[in-house]
């Protein structure tokens, strides 16, 4: 009964959608999935009385092991609740943006890699665009999260296709029984713009729902400097409106002492001009980005077992109008993804987890409509000793991609040494891959469907330091990292003057990072 339940909610979400996906994909991946799940501990008949509000975590929450992690400061993320992502991370000197200023896009650059180098993650799922392989950080307002970190380094064997460089995680925290909470916001600027939001949660013993609306509206309309011809003159930034309008609903479901529904949206609607360029003396494009996400979590929880079943429907859309030149181009594009993770606990030492994904995406513009689907299955193990002092972890994950005939397959391993409380070495290696985009393969003119897989190797090592001295916190971080990546994809001139992308032979980056943070709590 509770396999026929299970297959009908999630087939409600997917399988019923307006999309042309082959319905034996998803049914076979998800009969797999729950198949594994009901007999890892078949035989298991005695009930185990678990903590209700007790959540085991997923992989993603626990991929810390051998790797530099970071998170923007407390008080700068509450400072920056108005802002977007790429504004968050450029202030908090997280990573180095790529950002084009008022309206214009915002991309990562983490560790010498480019946008579609890095994935972002929103509750175990990535994200990025299908048909650019990056997101917009500039369109991803900092208020919808209560959790951002950012994993550095390559990580393949988590994420699949895009971790090359680092990931960005994105989650919200919901507890249990915690009653009602409300926050609200409002940013005013003197270039005539508004930032607003208001958080509404509702925590209850066996349900949680938190609500996030929020409206952000500015004409831009400021005042530069301009030196490009040699002489400086004030200049007032035009055609620069702002238009946000977004809904993010997660809630969650204890059905009872071992079972857990989660239901997440996110609705957004980002409305813009863009400015003229250097170059441009008058500029009438705009540009709007619209996207629909939605995504439904089983889990299935005993004493030494944990079952994840996960699904996403992600529909994107880009509208870019230009009255100027008579250019109207419309680009939507399709992502749907089930997954299943099994985690066992062997004993209080080791934790061992496997599973399998199924990944449809489809593209559809003027330039071709086409789609994809790739398949994977995953395992990692993962080691602590009675100290506590000796961390490792191994993860290894093979790729099916049946269009393309590739069949990547990528390694992890991690260790980490604590010798003191505050003190730890840690270090990681692992094989790395980035699938072309939609738009690499099969853009007319220029695509180029014969492009291969960028394909490397990561090392990192290095150490974290955090130590409390009275009302003093001390943190450090060095790490020394390398990267050699064949195949790199980039695009360039070709026949005609026509650009395409195209393979270049090898790419190797390496360097050292450095972070310190001082922490003083004075006592009034």
């Amino acid at each position: 009964m509770r396999k026929v339940l299970i297959i009908h909610l999630l087939k409600s979400l997917i399988i019923r959608c307006l999309i042309p996906v082959k319905k034996s994909h998803i049914v076979f991946v998800l009969f797999l999935c729950l198949w594994l799940g009901e007999t890892v501990y078949a035989q298991d008949t005695n009930l185990v009385s678990l903590n209700e509000a007790t959540i085991s975590e997923n992989r993603y929450s626990n991929y810390q092991i051998g790797y530099k992690q970071s998170r923007p400061d407390s008080l700068i993320k509450n400072l920056f609740n108005g802002s977007n992502l790429s504004d968050l991370f450029a202030y908090s000197n997280s990573f180095f943006v790529k950002s084009y200023g008022t309206n214009g896009i915002a991309s990562t650059s983490i560790r010498g890699g480019n946008a579609s180098q890095s994935v972002i993650n929103w509750n175990g799922f990535n994200i990025n665009s299908p048909m650019l392989g990056q997101s917009d950080l500039s369109i991803l307002p900092g208020f919808l999260f209560d959790d951002v970190s950012i994993l550095y380094g390559g990580a393949s064997s988590l994420n699949g296709s895009g971790a090359m460089g680092g990931s960005v995680m994105l989650k919200n925290e919901s507890a249990f029984n915690k009653g009602i909470n409300i926050k609200v916001f409002s940013d005013f600027a003197f270039y005539n713009s508004s930032r607003n939001g208001i958080a509404f949660q509702l925590s209850k013993k066996r349900f949680t729902t938190n609500t996030k609306l929020y409206f952000n509206k500015g004409k831009n309309d400021f005042l530069y400097g301009d030196s490009i011809n040699g002489v400086y003159t004030t200049q007032h930034q035009s055609h620069n409106k702002l238009q946000q309008l977004g809904l993010m609903q997660e809630n969650q479901f204890l059905l009872n002492k071992r079972n857990k529904l989660s239901f997440n949206l996110w609705l957004q609607n980002s409305d813009k001009q863009l400015p003229a360029n250097t170059t441009e003396k008058v500029s009438r494009s705009s540009q709007e980005d619209q996207f629909a996400r939605t995504t439904l979590a089983w889990q299935y929880t005993r004493e030494k077992y944990t079952l994840f079943v996960r699904s996403a429907l992600f529909m994107d859309g880009l509208n870019y109008n230009d009255s100027a030149t008579s250019v109207y181009s419309q680009n939507k594009s399709t992502s749907i993804i089930n997954e299943i993770e099994n985690k066992i606990t062997i004993n209080n030492q080791q934790v061992i987890d496997f599973g399998i994904n199924q990944t449809y995406q489809k593209g559809n513009c003027s330039a071709y409509i086409k789609n994809i689907n790739r398949y994977a299955a995953f395992a990692s193990w993962q080691f602590t000793n009675k100290a506590k002092w000796l961390s490792a972890k191994a993860d290894v994950r093979q790729e099916l991609i049946p269009e393309k005939a590739f069949h990547p397959f990528t390694w992890n391993t991690a260790l980490e040494i604590k010798p003191l409380s505050y003190l730890t070495f840690y270090a990681n290696a692992g094989k790395l891959f980035r699938l072309p985009t939609l738009n690499d393969w099969y853009w007319t003119p220029g695509g180029n469907p014969n492009l291969k897989p960028e394909d490397g190797y990561t090392y990192e090592i290095g150490s974290a330091l955090n130590k409390q001295l009275n009302a003093t916190q001390i943190k450090l971080n060095v790490s020394y990292f390398q990267r050699n990546v064949k195949n790199w994809i980039v695009w360039l001139p070709g026949a005609s003057n026509v650009w395409t992308p195209m393979n270049l032979l090898f790419v190797k980056s390496k360097g050292i990072e450095t972070e310190a943070a001082l922490h003083i709590n004075t006592k009034n």
